[in-house]
């Protein structure tokens, strides 16, 4: 998991007819005090929206940065259907009804952390802080799951190899409860990893013969194959990252 920037302007769809659905929900909530209206996922999952989210999120899962490769859920950080505190809890109705079609309540995940994982979940700290209708705060709440868009996950998750690991506790419920350690996505990881790790050592070997023209360049190209591996644009970006601040590129000879 990587840290996200958000565009500031959302696309039109919501700002047209997610508002106006996003009114009549508000009302029938008011006036029932239960949502009737279907949420109309042609609006919220719109090709403009995922279109967007998915360049703002280099073509990555939000959540375990896998390729989406054009697939993927549009997500809601808040679940809008309903929500559970913990696996074990009953399923609260309503949900974040009010935030279906909130920009920044929208993210894009793989099928695997959104369907298999999250799916409602959405853990707070004070669980009797959380805003259950339109009308109440959410900045109130204090949620246990990592929002990319909002907050740096290096304060709360590191690696050790491919391994992902918790800084404290937010990071420990990101990590299990989305599967961010599940298997098959730790061995992509390692894939990954040992390929960089195979570069960073011949690269090396290569500044043993600074005056041997192929080497060298041979070096350069290998240092900016993993500076290009570590930016948010790449696969498991957050990891490579991580392994490179206790093995930091070499300053001289490669440039």
């Amino acid at each position: 998991m990587i840290a996200l920037k958000r565009p500031a302007k959302a696309p039109a769809i919501l700002e047209e007819k997610g508002k106006e659905e996003t009114k009549k929900l508000c009302s029938e909530f008011d006036a029932y005090g239960e949502i009737k209206t279907k949420i109309k996922n042609d609006i919220y999952g719109d090709c403009s929206v995922r279109e967007t989210l998915e360049e703002a999120q280099k073509g990555k899962c939000c959540y375990c940065e896998c390729e989406l490769k054009g697939y993927g859920d549009v997500e809601h950080f808040r679940p809008k259907g309903g929500y559970k505190q913990n696996k074990d809890s009953n399923l609260s109705k309503h949900g974040y009804y009010w935030l279906a079609y909130f920009w920044d309540n929208l993210m894009l995940s793989c099928q695997i952390c959104n369907q298999r994982y999250k799916k409602n979940l959405f853990p707070l700290v004070d669980d009797s802080k959380r805003a259950l209708k339109h009308s109440d705060d959410i900045n109130k709440e204090e949620p246990l799951f990592i929002n990319p868009f909002l907050e740096d996950p290096k304060k709360y998750i590191s690696f050790e190899n491919a391994a992902i690991i918790p800084i404290n506790d937010k990071g420990k419920i990101t990590i299990k409860e989305l599967g961010l350690d599940r298997d098959g996505l730790e061995e992509d990881r390692r894939t990954i990893l040992n390929k960089i790790i195979k570069w960073h050592e011949t690269m090396i070997l290569c500044l043993y013969y600074p005056d041997e023209d192929k080497l060298l360049k041979h070096a350069k190209k290998l240092k900016k194959d993993i500076s290009d591996a570590a930016q948010n644009f790449s696969e498991y970006a957050g990891m490579v990252q991580a392994w490179l601040d206790k093995n930091p590129l070499p300053k001289e000879n490669v440039s």
